[in-house]
């Protein structure tokens, strides 16, 4: 081919490919790395099995709001809760279950499960990278904040959009953070550039507020902005004056005020916020584990050993500042997380978007990033020809979602795929044979079950159960009534005074969790075993309703 010919190529495909790279279109090895990473993850996530815990309970409450067109006085499912006021903290989350249940069922929730889970651990690499700027070490952080937060991933739950929403929080942070950096060495005043953030934050806190109880934690990560940057410029410049004139602190100031209004836009005013303070006092959460204090010699407490350990021996060698709104941050959701272990997901954000600012100090001593992009420029070796941005790169990512997708049980019903088996869908915990039993001969009376049945029971049984307790009743149920559950949970001496209390005709038992009361119940005259599988036992007796103590 002649050199004019080549030319002429040149300048027909050059606009297209200039157009493209001014965009940022042109990706690089390590973005291929990180598609391959999300694919990978996306899979994992649509097909862990749905549990059977609170995510019935949720969904049966998101489907009695929509049929009824309004928020629950009290609990719709239990009767021994009668009376008890219900705040539905979780309103706006458990609609979205039951519209994906009502579009696709078990499919469906898995699907967005998947989506909003993927959604989460993406935006915190972004905002991880903003905070490093190192894509390596972003995604090493969020595999960080994956792995501490593990034990929070085995159920679904409502929580998972408040974390969605502390993901995209973490983010307009990091992106803050960093303009702040740029006002800062241009000198400039920093409220006409971050305007919109005073409007879209705020309004993420109204989405959060009416979708999870934790948008507290929002309010604690941002609010922890004003006392710490107030402490460092007073530090630095030992004047209170200098400190609150402050134009960042200020921000911080204005910022928190407005999202702390935002959150007040929900059905129930500021008694949502006051619950938000109030619930982990309730004391029947005393006896749930989720809600105990941190144990050390549990997965959890190894997990956040190792964190201390890792941050000790970061902290010991970087040079990189700690400001004293990271040092408040710290300290609370340390306290947060040793008072109640399940705040260990949060924690487990707020500690990587500590650590790996120090993490990155510390590689820039080793690998200083202007030293290895000069080389890679200057090389003309294969492998760093190889680094370079290139539109394959970005195919090839493309290509990789794209499998990720089709691959996923999401992707294969959606491209018209045959739907999963059931076993494969729902946890072997879940006790399907028990309702489908249920379904065919409906008891009659009060049931005692199993409390982290009761979700389940609700969702697939006959309707009207009478049942004993469900998982988000536990908090709302009479402290009594909850002694009484657990009194018989345990097969203490008084269980059959406490049935004959409730006129309890149908007891359900978990066989492997609950071995001492089935060996009680199978001895104890009066009740007949009229169902029996792997997994549960169901005994019914008769009673006399002209005899009370019967």
């Amino acid at each position: 081919m002649s050199t004019t010919t080549q030319n002429e190529e040149a300048v027909h495909v050059s606009p297209l490919v200039e157009w493209l790279g001014d965009r940022q279109l042109a990706l690089r090895w390590p973005h291929l790395l990180v598609c391959v990473w999300v694919a990978t993850f996306f899979i994992y996530i649509n097909n862990m099995p749905l549990f059977h815990t609170d995510l019935w309970g949720h969904v049966a409450y998101g489907h009695w709001i929509l049929d009824a067109g309004e928020l629950p006085q009290e609990d719709p499912f239990l009767s021994l809760a009668d009376g008890m006021p219900v705040i539905a903290s979780a309103w706006l989350s458990q609609i979205a279950l039951a519209g994906a249940d009502r579009l696709g069922g078990a499919e469906g929730l898995s699907g967005l499960f998947a989506v909003v889970t993927t959604s989460i651990y993406a935006l915190l690499t972004w905002a991880f990278y903003l905070r490093t700027k190192r894509l390596g070490l972003a995604v090493a952080g969020a595999t960080l904040v994956l792995m501490l937060g593990s034990t929070r991933m085995a159920v679904i739950r409502t929580e998972i959009f408040g974390g969605l929403a502390l993901a995209v929080i973490v983010l307009a942070m990091s992106a803050i953070d960093a303009a702040f950096s740029i006002e800062q060495l241009e000198n400039r005043s920093p409220w006409r550039r971050f305007w919109p953030a005073l409007i879209a934050v705020p309004l993420l806190f109204v989405l959060w507020a009416n979708a999870h109880g934790s948008f507290v934690v929002g309010l604690a990560i941002v609010g922890a902005r004003v006392p710490g940057r107030l402490i460092d410029v007073w530090w630095k410049s030992r004047s209170l004056s200098v400190a609150l004139t402050d134009q960042r602190f200020r921000f911080w100031l204005v910022l928190t005020e407005i999202c702390f209004a935002a959150t007040l836009l929900n059905p129930y005013g500021l008694d949502l916020l006051i619950n938000a303070f109030m619930f982990p006092g309730n004391p029947n959460l005393a006896a749930v584990l989720e809600w105990k204090k941190l144990p050390l010699i549990s997965i959890e407490g190894i997990l956040w050993a190792f964190s201390w350990v890792l941050m000790l021996v970061v902290l010991r060698h970087s040079r990189h500042r700690i400001g004293a709104g990271e040092i408040v941050l710290l300290a609370v959701f340390n306290y947060s997380v040793v008072m109640s272990v399940r705040m260990i997901g949060w924690y487990a954000v707020v500690y990587a978007y500590f650590l790996l600012p120090h993490i990155a100090e510390l590689l820039s001593r080793w690998v200083p990033l202007s030293q290895a992009n000069k080389t890679a420029d200057d090389s003309t070796s294969l492998f760093m020809k190889l680094r370079q941005p290139s539109l394959v790169y970005s195919a090839v990512c493309a290509l990789v979602l794209w499998f990720g997708f089709a691959f996923s049980p999401m992707g294969n019903q959606i491209l018209g795929g045959e739907p999963r088996r059931q076993a494969k869908v729902y946890s072997s915990a879940t006790p399907r044979e028990l309702t489908k039993y249920l379904r065919e001969h409906p008891p009659q009376g009060r049931i005692w079950n199993p409390q982290w049945w009761g979700d389940w029971l609700v969702h697939d049984g006959p309707p009207n159960l009478q049942l004993f307790m469900t998982t988000n009743a536990v908090h709302v149920v009479p402290n009594q009534v909850w002694r009484d559950y657990l009194s018989v949970a345990r097969a203490n001496p008084r269980w059959p005074a406490i049935l004959k209390k409730y006129r309890v005709s149908t007891i359900i038992v978990h066989k492997e969790l609950q071995l001492g009361l089935d060996d009680r119940v199978r001895t104890q005259s009066g009740w007949e075993i009229v169902y029996e599988d792997d997994l549960a036992v169901v005994l019914t007796r008769h009673i006399d309703p002209d005899n009370e103590s019967n």
